[in-house]
Parts: C-alpha cells; sequence; structure tokens
C-alpha cells in the first residue's frame, strides 16, 4: 500500500526526500506569490441561478449601481472647510474613475437651463393654472414679481440668488422635485447650499464611480486614487493659505468596503497560518517533551501547507473570503497525522526497535489509520463539490486535495527526518513518554467503569441535546463583516449622521424598446406606492420620476397652447421688473428660459433629457443592449435596519413576469440559501461515504458504526455548547458540521486500529496522541476566532467546540463501548474483531507497553 511505499522510500534515502522536499518547498512557495485575494460575490456564487445571472447582466448594463459618499468633517472654521470640499470636489471631478458628483444645492444652476423650459410638463393640470393665470394679468404679474423681490431681500435667500435670476418664477422646485437620488439628504446647518446634516458636523458629497464594485483591480485603483486626490487638495488648500490641518475626510463605497476586506482578509491568512504553526509546533513540543519534536512536526506540516499553496497557485490562482481559511484546517487536520504517527514510532523505540525498524512498524499499522482517517476527511471536504456554491466547491477541493497532501509529505518527510536525527541512538535510552494532558486518567476510568461513564455521558447528551434547542441561527451578511473596515466606518457614520439608506433593492424592468421599458416602469412604481404608504418601502426612485406621463405632458401642452395669447411678452416683462425696482438686465437669462417654457410644444423624451446636465442620472435608470432589449431599474429602499425584502415587495415582482428583483442583498440572501442547501446535502453524503470507507476499512459494518459514535454525540454536545456560549449557527460556520464528521471519525478509526492490533490496555499511549491531536487542531482553530470577521470568528467558535467534544467522547465514550465488547469476547471465549487478542494472550503482551501516567 502507498503508506508503506512512502515511509521505506523515506527510510532508505532520507537524503534524497528531505532535498527533494526541500525544493518543493521553493517552487511552491514561488507559486504562491501570484495567488491573489478576490472579495468579489459573484466570483463564488452559481453562474447559472436566474438571481445571479440577472445581477450579472444588469452590472454589465449599468456599470455601477454603487455610489461614493464622501464626508468632510467642518469643524469651527466652515469657510476653510467649504474652501477644501470645493478644492477636492473639483479634483474629484476631474478624475476619469468617476462619472458625476454633486456637492451643492446650487449645483442645480448648471441643470436649470435645461429643466426651467421643461417644468410646465411636470405639473397637473390644475397645479399649471394655477402658475400662469396669475401671470396673464398685469396684477398678477406684478404680484409674482413682488415676491420675487421679497425673496431675494429675506435672509433664507442667501446663497440662492443665482438659482432664483435663473428662474425668476418659482419653477425651481419643479426641478428639485426630479432628484430622488437627494430627496432623503437632510440639509441642515446653515444656508450656504452644501449638502450638510442636520447637526451640522459633516459636508456631503454624491458621486458616482465608473466602475461596479465587484471590479476589485479598479476598487484598488480608486482607493489609491482618492488618497492622492485627498493629499493634492490639502496641498493646495494650504497653499491658499490655509492655516492648520486640513479637515478629516471619509470615503464610503462599495468598492472601498470590498478592498478593506480584501485587505483584512490578507492580514487573517497571514497571521493567522503564522500563529497557528507556531502554537501547534510548541503544544506539540510540551506534549513529546523533546526538542526534537519541534523540528519533525514543524517542517513536514510547512512543506504540506506550502505544496497547498502551490495546488492553489496551479488550481485556482486565488483565495476568496471562503477558502481563505483552508490554512488554519489544514494545520490543525495535518498536525493530527504526524501527532498519531510519532507517538506510535515513539512505542517502538521504547519497546527497543530502531529507528528504521519502528517506521516501518509504523507503516504496517498506525499509518493504515491515518491513512483511512486522512481519506474519510478528505471525503467529507470532496463532498462539497456537488455544490452550486463555487465558494464551498472551492474550499472542498482545495482542503480535501490538501489534506491528501499534507498526509503524502508527513509519510515521507516525518520518516526521513527522524531516520537522520535517530540514526545509531540507542532505543533504551529512549524514554519519551507522551503527555496526554489528562486523557489517560480518562482513558483508564473508562475502560474500568464503563456504565458509569455512558451513564454521565448519555446524561450529559440528553441535556447538552435539550440546549441545543435554544441554538440561534443569524444569518444576517452585515453581521459576519467586519468593523474594523474603515470605509465600512465612515458609510455607518454617514448614514447616520444624514439618516441615508443606501442599500436599496433592484427592480429589473426589462422591455422590447424603450417606450415599453418606460411603461412597465411606471407599472411597477404604481405598484410600490401602497408599500411606501404601509411602511414597507422607505423611498423609491425610478426614470419615470423624471418624465411626466404622456397624458399629462399633452394636457400641458394644450395649456400652454391656450396660454400662448394672454402671456406676458418681453417688453410687458420688462417694464414689470422696472416698476418694482428690478434691473431686467440681471434677469436676462431667466426672462429666456421663461419664455422659452412658455413657447414649448413637444413633449419631454429620454434622449432630450439625457441630453441635458442632469443626463449623468439617467444612466442609472436606463440602459440598452447592442440587440435593442431594453432594461430599467427601480431602487426600492427598505426602512432602515431592514435587509430582506418584504412580502409585498416580493409579490410585486413575482406578479410580472418581465420584472425581477435583483441586487447585492438580493444575491447574497439567495447565496445563503445555496449554502445551507448544499451544505446539508454535502453532510449527509460525507457521512454515508464515510461509513462505506470504514466499513471497508474495519471489514465490519457493525465497527464501522461504533467509529461513528465520537461523531453523533460530539456534534449532539457540540450544538448545546454553541448554545450555551451563545455561537450563532450560520452561513459561514454550517460547513464546520461536516468538517467534525471528519475530525470525528478520525478519532474513532485510531482508536478502533489500536484496538483490533492488540487489547484496549495497549491504546492507552493513542488515547492521549488523540488529546495533543485535539489540542493541537484547537490551535489551528483558535487562529479563526481571533479573525477580524465576526463570519469567520464563529467558524472559529463552533470548530472548537466540536473538537473538543470530539475528543472528549472519543477517549471515554468509545473505549468505555470497546471495553464491554471485550468483556463479552471473554465470556463467549472469541474474539470481536479481526487481528483482536483477549488479554494475557502472547500476541497482546508482546505489544503491550508499561502504563505510564501524565
Amino acid at each position: 500500500m502507498l503508506p508503506r511505499v512512502l515511509v521505506r522510500t523515506a527510510v532508505r534515502r532520507p537524503w534524497a526526500v528531505v532535498l527533494a522536499s526541500l525544493g518543493l518547498f521553493v517552487l511552491a512557495a514561488f507559486a504562491t506569490t501570484r495567488v491573489r485575494v478576490e472579495t468579489d460575490l459573484l466570483a463564488l456564487v452559481p453562474e447559472h441561478d436566474r438571481v445571479v445571472s440577472d445581477y450579472r447582466d444588469t452590472l454589465e448594463r449599468f456599470g455601477s449601481t454603487d455610489l461614493l459618499l464622501v464626508s468632510v468633517e467642518l469643524g469651527e472654521d466652515r469657510e476653510a472647510a467649504y474652501a477644501f470640499a470645493d478644492q477636492l470636489a473639483e479634483a474629484l471631478r476631474a478624475s476619469s474613475s468617476i462619472a458625476w458628483l454633486e456637492i451643492r444645492l446650487d449645483d442645480l444652476q448648471r441643470a436649470l437651463p435645461d429643466l426651467v423650459p421643461l417644468s410646465p410638463l411636470y405639473l397637473e393640470a390644475q397645479a399649471l393654472d394655477g402658475f400662469l393665470e396669475p401671470l396673464g394679468t398685469a396684477e398678477g404679474l406684478d404680484r409674482a414679481i413682488a415676491q420675487l423681490r421679497a425673496d431675494l431681500r429675506s435672509p433664507a435667500a442667501f446663497g440662492l440668488g443665482d438659482l432664483r435670476r435663473l428662474d425668476p418664477f418659482g419653477m425651481v422646485p419643479l426641478a428639485i422635485s426630479g432628484r430622488p437620488d437627494l430627496a432623503d439628504v437632510a440639509i441642515g446647518g446653515d444656508d450656504s447650499g452644501y449638502l450638510v446634516s442636520p447637526g451640522g458636523e459633516l459636508l456631503l458629497m454624491i458621486a458616482e464611480p465608473t466602475q461596479p464594485a465587484a471590479d476589485l483591480p479598479f476598487a484598488q485603483a480608486l482607493e489609491v486614487e482618492l488618497a492622492a486626490l485627498e493629499a493634492a487638495a490639502a496641498d493646495r488648500w494650504r497653499a491658499e493659505g490655509a492655516a492648520g490641518a486640513p479637515p478629516a475626510v471619509g470615503f464610503a463605497a462599495g468598492h472601498l468596503i470590498a478592498v478593506g476586506d480584501s485587505d483584512l482578509i490578507v492580514r487573517d491568512l497571514v497571521t493567522g497560518t503564522l500563529g497557528a504553526l507556531l502554537s501547534v509546533v510548541l503544544l506539540f513540543g510540551v506534549a513529546f517533551r523533546r526538542p526534537l519534536a519541534l523540528v519533525v512536526a514543524f517542517v513536514p506540516l510547512l512543506v504540506g501547507l506550502a505544496a497547498t499553496f502551490g495546488f492553489v497557485a496551479i488550481a485556482f490562482g486565488r483565495l476568496n473570503s471562503v477558502t481563505t481559511m483552508f490554512a488554519a484546517l489544514l494545520i490543525g487536520l495535518g498536525i493530527d497525522f504526524v501527532i498519531v504517527l510519532y507517538a506510535r514510532y515513539v512505542e517502538g523505540r521504547r519497546a527497543g526497535l530502531d529507528a528504521a525498524e519502528s517506521l516501518m512498524a509504523c507503516s504496517r499499522s498506525t499509518a493504515l489509520g491515518v491513512t483511512t482517517g486522512a481519506v474519510t476527511t478528505a471525503a467529507t471536504f470532496y463532498a462539497f463539490l456537488i455544490s452550486d456554491f463555487r465558494g464551498l466547491w472551492e474550499l472542498g477541493l482545495l482542503t480535501g486535495t490538501g489534506i491528501l497532501l499534507v498526509l503524502c509529505v508527513v509519510f515521507l518527510l516525518l520518516p526521513a527526518l527522524l531516520v537522520l536525527v535517530d540514526r545509531g541512538r540507542p532505543a533504551a535510552n529512549d524514554r519519551i513518554v507522551v503527555f496526554g494532558f489528562g486523557a489517560r486518567q480518562l482513558f483508564r476510568l473508562s475502560r474500568r467503569a464503563p456504565w458509569a461513564v455512558l451513564a454521565v455521558a448519555g446524561l450529559a447528551t440528553v441535556g447538552l441535546g435539550i440546549a441545543a434547542t435554544d441554538a440561534r441561527i443569524e444569518d444576517e451578511a452585515m453581521a459576519m463583516r467586519s468593523a474594523e473596515n474603515r470605509a465600512l466606518q465612515a458609510r455607518d457614520r454617514i448614514i447616520d449622521a444624514f439618516d441615508l439608506h443606501t442599500t436599496p433593492f433592484l427592480v429589473r424592468v426589462d422591455g422590447a424598446d424603450e417606450a415599453q421599458t418606460l411603461e412597465r416602469s411606471r407599472n411597477v412604481l404604481d405598484a410600490l406606492a401602497p408599500l411606501l404608504d404601509s411602511g414597507e418601502l422607505s423611498r423609491v426612485e425610478s426614470l419615470v420620476q423624471y418624465l411626466p406621463r404622456m397624458e399629462r405632458q399633452a394636457a400641458a401642452l394644450d395649456r400652454l397652447a391656450s396660454f400662448a395669447p394672454r402671456a406676458p411678452g418681453r417688453d410687458e416683462l420688462e417694464a414689470a421688473f422696472v416698476e418694482r425696482g428690478l434691473s431686467p438686465a440681471g434677469f436676462a437669462r431667466g426672462l429666456d428660459l421663461f419664455e422659452k417654457a412658455l413657447a414649448r410644444r413637444e413633449p419631454l423624451s429620454v434622449s432630450e433629457l439625457g441630453e441635458s446636465e442632469i443626463g449623468h442620472l439617467l444612466g442609472r435608470y436606463l440602459a440598452s443592449d447592442d440587440a435593442g432589449s431594453w432594461t430599467a431599474l427601480v431602487y426600492a429602499y427598505p426602512p432602515p435596519g431592514t435587509r430582506e425584502p418584504s412580502a409585498g415587495l416580493m409579490a410585486v415582482t413575482e406578479a410580472r413576469p418581465w420584472a425581477s428583483l435583483t441586487g447585492g442583498v438580493v444575491v447574497s440572501r439567495q447565496l445563503r440559501k445555496i449554502v445551507w442547501r448544499d451544505a446539508t446535502r454535502a453532510a449527509l453524503l460525507g457521512t454515508v461515504i464515510v461509513f462505506l470507507l470504514l466499513a471497508l476499512d474495519l471489514g465490519s459494518a457493525r465497527l464501522a458504526a461504533l467509529a461513528l459514535v465520537p461523531l453523533g454525540v460530539g456534534l449532539v454536545w457540540m450544538l448545546g455548547g454553541m448554545a450555551l456560549f451563545d455561537v450563532t449557527a450560520n452561513s459561514m460556520n454550517l460547513f464546520v458540521f461536516t468538517m467534525i464528521i471528519g475530525i470525528g471519525v478520525d478519532y474513532g478509526i485510531h482508536l478502533l486500529h489500536r484496538w483490533q492490533e492488540g487489547p484496549l490496555a495497549n491504546a492507552e499511549g493513542l488515547a492521549a496522541a488523540v488529546a495533543v491531536a485535539a489540542l493541537t487542531t484547537l490551535c489551528g482553530f483558535g487562529s479563526l476566532a481571533f479573525s477580524h470577521f465576526p463570519g469567520l470568528r464563529s467558524v472559529g467558535a463552533a470548530a472548537i467546540l466540536g473538537t473538543v467534544a470530539a475528543a472528549v467522547v472519543s477517549v471515554t465514550v468509545l473505549p468505555a463501548l470497546l471495553a464491554l465488547l471485550e468483556r463479552r469476547s471473554r465470556r463467549g471465549g472469541g474474539s470481536e474483531a479481526p487481528g483482536f487478542e483477549a488479554p494475557g494472550s502472547e500476541a497482546s503482551t508482546s505489544e503491550a507497553l508499561p502504563a505510564t501516567g501524565d
């Protein structure tokens, strides 16, 4: 078999194996430098899923649906802060990475020449009549100009004078009403015209990047560019005479959150891997109390880990937020191979065998159990290959393959190192005893008083099973993101300060042409109106809010045409301004726009609106492809704190075959459904595969079922522990349940194989090795418990609870059951398993080792 061949090769050619391992390490380390970290959610989800394909196509059509929010701390010197903000806004507008940016309400001045002539088209018939009729008489015109004069002299008009000069008869509100993107921004603090939070602490800019947040290279370049633009604005601000430090700036966008997550993932990967390696090696050294143990544990593990990273580089070229945890998993699982093999090697040395003989004895006995354990653990991860979720699929392939790679490296490199350092060392002087951290005492107790141990374990299982019914499920995506992400912190502060809602659901509307798409969008908008009234939605945005209904436009055009004979001429308008003490020259542009509005005879089209100063906004709402099909987006904002689409919103889209619900939140929701479904399937499939492998390996379905006892009881204890320690179950740590199948079975396999070789008393040293293996596994998973991401921390916590439970059951419940089988075997005068000899026989005592304490 393969383990025996690998061990024999290492024993005979140790230097060749060591040099080959060094070469493998160098090549794998070089390949690892080419691995990138990917935070794009779409890289993990199934490509054929409709929810995902709709979102992908939406991003391809619309580019970015994410906004960039820029906050500037105002401080005490507001004028200086305003000056800095203007310079920063100018730099951002000049960037090729920014499609558009707005900072002031009087930015409307650029749009008013286009919007004012269109204003009558937005009014209902009664409102338009109420606006036009007074202007048709000398008295009414005089009152309108008198009101304009009073408004301009009011303190409230500070900063808005230019707007009134362009729209002297008050059509600015019509233009503002067509700006749903700013509808929920509370303006307060002063009358400067800037977007200022009600508390007056922040100034806000709203911009749109040219590429979506899913484009990580663009997002990384954007982060660097924003930092450079901020520094350049600060230098210019100082050069113009400003004193002190420039105002603090916060950038918030999905792009920057993705970059921050990527940086934190890399940091967790490096520090977690190094921390796990160091802790498991030190624990290994404590357990075996020999400096050599540090070398023989660290080197094979490091080379095996490097080989797996090389596999990552070749097979995927990337890691993601799910697969980044594989290193901690391999360290925790791989060290088990080293511990069990080294513990058995030490037994052979203490029994008088030299290094080569002891290693070959391991290859004939213990290596078989280690191989079976590795294969069953790998099989549980390979079960994830049935998943449609690419994150789980890649984690299954990567971790399963990594386990087998580490196993092969251990079978080669561990014997080679032991032969080189122990060759010629007298076996009689080797007094190493594995420090079992109390496992020996538990093992002896279970063997001597099996019924008492099983009774206690049964009570514990019932109690923890009852507690498990209170285990919480929390699958909120935001609850699993790192609070240390600076872009996330900036976004939360802006949201709180301005009471913004920045994560909408997207209702996608498809049509054969522009007219049909717009009509369907209006249908959706009408259907969503009751949800606004009921509070299921807080706000909606749509292109049709910019375009009046055609019947309204037709009615407005008829009224404009009927009003034309009574409309005041230019001479009459200028005379009325002079009579009220206003210079007509100062309002010349506004009067031109007013006359243009009265002369309007054609309805407004999308193309005409797109050529206006607000045309950049339309790209958020309407797009077409090369085939001539059209798509519109309706942005549906839920109430604060709501992350799931309401039943009413889902009913609106489900009732319309040409409409669908999409967006990042919807994709994340679909992803969680897929993970729960596929993880459950993988767990069931993994259990079946493991049982079949065990039955084949142990030669008995009965023994295979016995090997699953630590798994079944351990899972109940794990769930109970999660409830007691308030560790929530979620889509991140769900796969841990499948992983515990492999770990729990491993421990049972080792004990059963040792039991088949001889009496249960001989397995006492192996029980200690299981305890050490469990503790080192905890060290590996412990690195996840210190992750920046709550989701990964929950993975670490769940894995720790599951590993402890499986290990305790393995050294108590399973030995108790085996002890009862031994007693029954003695009474029946036979053996329970192939290779088992009753205590006291020559076969058993020849392999027995002296009992030693911890």
